[in-house]
């Protein structure tokens, strides 16, 4: 249990700066979700990455903290690892896309691809084998 509300303090501690931006995403929700101004197939990639996707990985993490599986939650470490990178590297290439946009440098299609499909996955997966390999149970939970 100290586990879990370090790394609940930590989050929040972490994250705290950057949560406001989160706003802009949140910001009218219910409408842009459930309301008939977006498009139908925007409005089930809203509900998709603001509801489902969280609640699911809320109970897969709670599951394995529950179930005291070590094993479950490298998984899910794992798991945050590859989404939380791979949100970041959009992010990135968002930005850079449209700073070059405003400085009218553009980038031709084999660039754009080749850097968007391979950062994230070259960074993430030397350490992905290393977080699935967790030490026998007694190890961890004592």
């Amino acid at each position: 249990m100290q586990q879990i509300v370090l790394v609940t303090v930590l989050m929040a501690a972490i994250t705290s700066p950057i949560s406001p931006l989160y706003q802009m995403f949140y910001r009218n929700f219910r409408t842009k979700a459930f309301g008939g101004s977006y498009p139908r197939a925007l409005r089930l990639r809203y509900v998709l990455a603001g509801i489902v996707v969280p609640a699911a990985l809320i109970a897969f993490l709670a599951a394995g903290a529950l179930s005291r599986s070590p094993r479950v939650l490298a998984y899910g470490a794992n798991l945050m690892f590859f989404l939380v990178g791979w949100h970041y590297v959009k992010q990135g290439y968002g930005i850079l896309i449209v700073d070059s946009v405003q400085k009218r440098l553009m980038f031709r299609i084999a660039p754009k691809r080749f850097s968007a499909s391979t950062a994230m996955p070259a960074g993430w997966w030397p350490g992905s084998a290393q977080i699935t390999r967790c030490p026998p149970a007694h190890g961890i939970w004592g």
